[in-house]
């Protein structure tokens, strides 16, 4: 999950997951996503594929925070906190 205040950005500038595909679900707020060449403007529900390798970044410009579901495959960040799977100890 990510959870952007307004104002605030996922990084400072766009960058690709060279391995791995993403689906990013809106599950709050409003985001602007800037994807390759593609500036979108995504809204709570919305649901986005970025293909291996392509480069993006979010922008959270609204009054309210934004929070997203977010899923890699193959994986591209450590499972859970501390290296767990969450919900396993």
């Amino acid at each position: 999950m990510m959870t952007l205040a307004p104002g605030k950005s996922a990084g400072q500038k766009a960058e690709a997951h060279e391995d791995s595909d993403q689906v990013l679900l809106i599950l709050e707020g409003k985001l602007i996503g800037e994807v390759g060449d593609e500036h979108l403007s995504l809204n709570q529900g919305d649901v986005i594929t970025i293909p291996s390798g392509v480069k993006h970044r979010f922008t959270n410009r609204s009054r309210k925070r934004a929070v997203t579901f977010n899923v890699y495959s193959p994986p591209a960040y450590p499972a859970g906190r501390n290296g767990r799977i969450c919900g396993r100890e």
